[in-house]
């Protein structure tokens, strides 16, 4: 995600925490806390971003990660990434006008894809279809 956040000591021992578990395999554990450092710390856009891609990637649960995936999507509108995640859930719920709509907001915002470049070109598609 673009922005920069300042984080304590406390809130980066959390993380830390949260990313070991997820080196080790343990997604729930992670992801459990991922959001005690929501709660705790309040909603950085990294980390509520983490719970809706973790979620939906090793847990696969669309439904729970889409909450995550949206909030993400507020806190952080130009972020690439927050996007295609939530298209990435979308299309899994079979969500097309969801699907439409996320893709035609964030592709008016002008910012050059990285990651979309593959999602288009893999469909033949270009932003324009969606503009």
């Amino acid at each position: 995600m673009n922005d920069t956040y300042y984080i304590s000591p406390a809130h980066e021992k959390v993380l830390n925490e949260a990313f070991a578990l997820k080196d080790e395999g343990r997604y729930a554990e992670s992801i459990a806390k991922f959001k005690e450092a929501v709660a705790e710390f309040g909603e950085n856009p990294n980390s509520v971003g983490m719970i809706a891609g973790m979620t939906y990637q090793y847990l696969k649960d669309p439904h729970q990660a889409l909450p995550y995936a949206k909030r993400s999507i507020q806190l952080s509108p130009k972020s690439e990434l927050a996007s295609y995640t939530l298209v990435h859930i979308l299309i899994d719920l079979e969500d097309q006008e969801a699907v439409n709509i996320e893709m035609r907001r964030y592709f008016s915002l002008g910012i050059p894809l990285k990651l979309y470049k593959v999602l288009l070109k893999g469909n033949r598609l270009t932003k324009e279809d969606f503009l």
